[in-house]
């Protein structure tokens, strides 16, 4: 063989393995770079996620704060409907109970005030709003 010969097909060779490790190295770029994007994929779902729960708690902490002020006016020890309700959410003791029965949450006291806002955020959070006559007209 002449020499001229060998020199071509170690070319040849030598440009068949770089194809062969630019397209190896490409293929694993591609997969590392899906891997990215599932990833942030992800990241971008568990933020819109976060986002839109964030949004419902503001609602939720809107409304808590209206109900407060139509309910008791912000006043923490207010006594109403005949001395039945109590509370900055005006709270009746029987009521009271059943709610906090049902968050599961036996350890409140339906004359601590920080009790009561708790459950009233957990009842709006529930499906329990129509219990205040203030929820239905805000």
């Amino acid at each position: 063989m002449n020499k001229l010969f060998v020199g071509f097909i170690v070319f040849v060779f030598g440009i068949m393995v770089g194809y062969t490790w630019q397209n190896y190295h490409n293929k694993l770029l591609v997969g590392d770079m899906k891997q990215i994007i599932s990833e942030n994929q992800q990241s971008i779902n568990e933020m819109r996620d976060r986002i839109f729960s964030l949004q419902d708690d503001i609602r939720i902490e809107q409304v808590v704060q209206r109900i407060i002020i139509c309910e008791s006016q912000g006043k923490y020890n207010v006594v109403g409907d005949g001395s039945k309700s109590y509370g900055p959410a005006q709270f009746q003791q029987k009521t009271f109970n059943w709610m906090k029965a049902q968050a599961g949450q036996p350890e409140l006291h339906w004359m601590n005030s920080e009790h009561q806002i708790w459950l009233l955020r957990w009842a709006l959070k529930n499906g329990y709003g129509n219990h205040w006559s203030c929820y239905r007209s805000i």
